[in-house]
């Protein structure tokens, strides 16, 4: 199992870029086991989808 270092750092990458499909199994994988992660997880959507909805979606 990955440790939670790696799999916040998945989280983060999956918001610039595809994840492959072992990594997105990985982060899938631990966040059942992982609340911290879970929890870190959702932030990041909270703050993407508040940064959308105050500034847009801009590529």
């Amino acid at each position: 199992m990955k440790s939670c270092k790696d799999i916040t750092a998945l989280v983060s990458a999956s918001l610039d870029r595809k994840l492959s499909a072992r990594e997105r199994l990985q982060v899938r994988f631990h966040l059942l086991f992982c609340t911290g992660c879970t929890r870190f997880e959702r932030q990041l959507q909270f703050m993407r989808q508040a940064f959308k909805r105050r500034f847009g979606e801009r590529d």
